[in-house]
């Protein structure tokens, strides 16, 4: 399926992928609306589109996009997974959520989050470039939670927040700038190449069971010492 414009997509029942490496639409923006599930775990909905909003019933949203892309809004009602990821960059300006684990990749670019994200199972949000939590990113996860960059540095606005049940961890290879952790079990933050600072913030910035810091460069500052 392929248009300039934008598609509208509605089933009661589940909104299924041709196959991989087909592209199931080419279109400026996506809006899939499925009584079950879009895409498979297997098989993943394969997308070239700017933009995307999507619900769930049963099943999830299983969604792989071709290049870079925004994302509008998605819910997976059901017990299924959120799966979404991105041949570019990916930034969430709308809400995200699923009651099961949910993973955003940017598998090459930068994460951008600009709204919540809230995962009932785990949750992994992923980048090779920067992750960057805007203000308005409050992410929860009634499991894990891990924010991972393989080529870049993470930064939280000091109105972002990340909560976890479970363990929470961040890794960035360069540095990490923190706003509030909390876990209900160890939180582990790592600055493979860079420093851990936390951006300022006069409170405290991480509240778990345990806490592991680990930079190649500095932890904190006298002034602004991480907490």
């Amino acid at each position: 399926m392929s248009t300039s414009g934008a598609v509208h997509l509605t089933a009661g029942g589940a909104i299924t992928a041709t196959g991989a490496g087909s592209i199931d639409v080419a279109a400026a923006s996506l809006a899939a609306h499925a009584g079950g599930s879009i895409g498979t775990g297997a098989v993943l909905l394969e997308t070239d589109i700017g933009s995307i909003s999507a619900t769930s019933g049963t099943g999830g949203i299983f969604v792989q996009e071709k290049d870079a892309i925004t994302v509008q809004g998605l819910a997976a009602s059901g017990t299924g997974a959120l799966v979404l990821r991105a041949g570019g960059s990916l930034t969430p300006a709308g809400a995200a959520s699923g009651n099961g684990n949910l993973l955003l990749q940017a598998q090459s670019g930068t994460l951008s989050l600009q709204a919540g994200v809230a995962a009932g199972g785990n949750l992994s949000l992923l980048a090779s470039g920067n992750i960057t939590l805007g203000a308005d990113a409050a992410v929860t996860a009634g499991g894990t939670a891990d924010l991972s960059t393989g080529g870049g540095s993470i930064a939280m606005d000091q109105a972002s927040s990340v909560t976890a049940q479970g363990d929470l961890r961040l890794y960035g290879d360069g540095s990490v700038s923190l706003s509030s952790l909390v876990a209900g079990g160890d939180v582990s933050v790592t600055a493979a190449d860079g420093s851990i600072d936390n951006g300022g913030r006069l409170g405290d910035s991480i509240r778990a069971a345990g806490v592991r810091l680990v930079a190649g460069l500095g932890l904190g500052s006298a002034a602004a010492p991480c907490r």
